[in-house]
């Protein structure tokens, strides 16, 4: 009995690897057991058994060809036991599109020395990294730069695999997408003018030299889809000068977006005297918006005295209008033009023929003027007077408390802490601090000044001035007797 329980025991132990197969002499090549039962009995020498078996057999793959599958590893393609592959392409309006990869392979285990699982690896590494893969019209699928998700799964029980690629992809510019809005229009004099405002939008988060990249690249096209532009509704018009005539670019740090605005025009007389490139940047902390633009201008000349001149002019205009733009961006990004100066530098560079500027606008409620004093900030500290009153206590009666029509000191303590510009001096300071402190003068009577101090930051050019009025107040009504 035991050995023919050790002879079935061991068949059991080897169904689930392949193993030549012989029945009644007949070699049937590499198999092995799927299913195994015996007979009922109490038969000892011999055993009825019946057994489902599987043979390997060589094959062709015929829908696993094209040019699609050309670098595909099928290595182990005899072995494969499961197959099945997914695509699915969305294309976007803008020219980018999705799309959705996955795959379940499952190869035969107990193979001589095939391990399933990285078998499956190896399979799934060709069929998402191929450069053939997708369709015609998506050439150069696998190498595009875009938000790709990966899953993969492995059951070690049955050696299932399951991979999926998940990939986004917005424009032919890899990381980022851009949309651009031409406007053009000609005046009387028939000088052409023609601006493109665009709009970068990061497919992954980007950071600041990333972003400045993806701006480079799209203004670098901007002259030539200008004059496209120009020359489709006014074909006869002069050609656009190869020069901008304004450059703008501002960057919204919280929105993780850029944009940009460039014009040109035919007009000769405004592209030989200066160039106006400027930078606009939004931020927003705690409800406080902080709006600050930096800008350059390189005057054009023959010699670098000429070149300043021009320089020093297109400073004076481009200043006269930065109190507009900056206002404008508080309205579209805060729903509210209020906004006061917060810094401001300017730099001149006359060999370089450049001059050079920085303002920073803020709608703190603590700012007050965009020159001069900028900032004002007032506390009030008042330890107000109370009754004075004597108590009387009359034995085995009552308490008695009489009113003495007076009462204790108050103190009525005001702060002023101010900053301002280069152009505020220390008398202008106090000045303010007098007007702001005297409106504060408490109610009531033998009002007289208890301590008064001020100190000066000649460096940051602000004030802190501070004064304590002291006073009394009369005690109206009566106290019950």
């Amino acid at each position: 009995m035991t050995g023919i329980w050790t002879g079935i025991d061991t068949t059991n132990k080897a169904a689930i690897d392949y193993q030549p197969l012989l029945i009644n002499g007949v070699n049937f090549g590499s198999g092995r057991i799927i299913s195994i039962t015996y007979d009922q009995g109490n038969d000892v020498r011999l055993k009825n058994y019946s057994a489902s078996i599987e043979v390997l057999d060589s094959g062709n793959l015929f829908n696993l060809t094209g040019t699609n599958y050309n670098e595909i590893n099928f290595s182990n393609a005899q072995y494969l036991q499961n197959f099945n592959e997914n695509w699915s392409f969305n294309k976007k309006a803008n020219g980018g599109y999705s799309s959705n990869h996955s795959a379940s392979i499952q190869f035969t285990t107990g193979v001589g020395s095939l391990n399933a699982i990285e078998s499956a690896k190896t399979l799934a590494k060709t069929l998402f990294t191929g450069s053939n893969l997708g369709f015609a019209f998506y050439s150069g699928y696998s190498n595009r730069q875009g938000k790709r998700f990966f899953t993969e799964s492995y059951n070690l029980i049955d050696k299932k695999c399951s991979f999926s690629e998940l990939f986004d992809f917005n424009s032919d510019n890899g990381r980022y997408s851009a949309t651009r809005v031409h406007n053009v229009s000609l005046d009387a004099f028939g000088i052409v003018l023609t601006s493109e405002q665009g709009t970068i939008n990061g497919i992954e988060n980007i950071n600041y030299q990333n972003a400045l990249a993806a701006l480079n690249t799209e203004l670098t096209g901007t002259y030539y889809r200008c004059s496209g532009v120009s020359f489709n509704y006014f074909p006869t018009g002069a050609l656009l000068i190869n020069s901008p005539l304004s450059q703008s670019r501002s960057f919204d740090l919280f929105a993780n977006n850029l944009s940009y605005e460039i014009s040109y025009s035919n007009n000769p007389n405004n592209s030989g005297t200066y160039f106006w490139d400027y930078t606009q940047q939004i931020t927003n902390s705690n409800g406080i918006g902080t709006v600050s633009e930096n800008g350059t201008i390189l005057g054009r000349g023959t010699n670098p005295t000429i070149s300043f001149s021009a320089a020093q002019n297109g400073l004076i205009i481009t200043k006269s209008g930065i109190f507009e733009r900056i206002t404008g961006v508080f309205i579209s990004s805060f729903n509210s033009g209020q906004n006061f100066i917060q810094s401001k530098s300017e730099s001149y560079n006359p060999l370089g023929g450049q001059t050079s500027y920085g303002y920073s606008f803020s709608n703190d409620p603590s700012l007050i003027s965009n020159v001069g004093i900028r900032k004002k900030e007032i506390v009030v500290s008042d330890n107000t007077p109370v009754h004075s009153y004597n108590k009387l206590n009359i034995f085995n009666y009552k308490e008695i408390a009489q009113d003495d029509k007076q009462s204790t000191v108050g103190v009525s303590t005001v702060d002023v802490k101010m900053e301002g510009d280069k152009t505020v001096g220390l008398p202008d300071f106090l000045t303010l601090a007098t007007t702001s402190i005297n409106s504060r003068i408490p109610a009531g009577g033998n009002i007289y000044i208890g301590a008064a101090n001020y100190t000066y930051d000649k460096n940051n050019n602000s004030v802190e001035a501070s004064l304590a009025w002291i006073y009394n107040r009369s005690a109206a009504g009566t106290y019950p007797q």
